[in-house]
Formats: C-alpha cells, sequence, structure tokens
C-alpha cells in the first residue's frame, strides 16, 4: 500500500500535521519508508490546494491518506480521486502508519 500522510516534518518521526493540503510536508510512503516528501506542495495557492495535493497523489498512484483532518473540497477531490482517507487522531507518522496497519483507523466520510 502506498500512504500518503500529511506532516510536520519529513521523516517518520515527524509529528502528523494539523491541515491536510496546506500541510507543511504531504509524505508518500510505501513498505515502511519515505519514498518521497514534498514540501508545502499547495503553498503558493489561495484557492484549490485541496484539488492540487489530491492531482499529486494520484500522479504518485498514492493508494491511501492518512490526515488528521480534511476540508470539504479536498475530501470531495479525494472521494472523486477514488483515495480512501482515514483520519488520524495525532501522534508521529511512524504510530499513524502503524494504526493504519493494525486496522484501528476510522474512515473519513
Amino acid at each position: 500500500m502506498k500512504w500518503a500522510i500529511a506532516a510536520e516534518g519529513k521523516d517518520l518521526d515527524s509529528m502528523t500535521a494539523e491541515r491536510f493540503a496546506r500541510a507543511p510536508w504531504i509524505l508518500i510512503v510505501e513498505e515502511g519508508a519515505v519514498v518521497e516528501a514534498l514540501q508545502a506542495p499547495a503553498a503558493d495557492r489561495g484557492h484549490g490546494a485541496g484539488s492540487h495535493v489530491v492531482q499529486l497523489l494520484a500522479d504518485r498512484a498514492v493508494d491511501a491518506v492518512l490526515a488528521r483532518q480534511v476540508g470539504p473540497k479536498a475530501a470531495e477531490a479525494l472521494k472523486a480521486g477514488g483515495l480512501k482517507v482515514l483520519q488520524v487522531p495525532g501522534g508521529t507518522v511512524r504510530s499513524a502508519l502503524e494504526a493504519a496497519s493494525r486496522g484501528e483507523l476510522a474512515e473519513l466520510s
């Protein structure tokens, strides 16, 4: 499974970010390792940040997203793109991945 995680930093020990589309980093993780770290991919976007980030994830064949919260437009774009979104309560990227692999995270609707 290839995950995208909204994070405060660029490694697995970083904290998960409060917001999805405007997160300081979006980490692409596969098999427990960061394969790509996108720094503030929507920082220069006024409107459409969520759609922009979702397109970046679709281009990278991401299967699912781990996020603390997702705005309504980003949620709509994720759903349209067929990406599952699991809600993370906080903590590190590593702990979020572990919780997801154990099936402990609820899907955002």
